[in-house]
């Protein structure tokens, strides 16, 4: 698109978390249950809409 930033990689099967990968998921002290109402981005920034969740932080 010719703004001179780095190209994504696109998503592919090897995204996925491994049986071994899932046991680090949940070693973390900050963690965010919910539900998404709407995600957007433009350019580089993302923007969350949650709803209906928990948080421990």
């Amino acid at each position: 698109d010719g703004d001179g930033g780095p190209e994504e990689e696109p998503l592919n099967s090897e995204d996925d978390v491994t049986d071994e990968d899932a046991a680090d998921l949940f070693d973390t002290d900050n963690v965010v249950v919910c539900q998404y109402d709407k995600i957007t981005r433009s350019r580089n920034k993302w923007k969350f809409y949650l709803k209906d969740g928990i948080m421990n932080i």
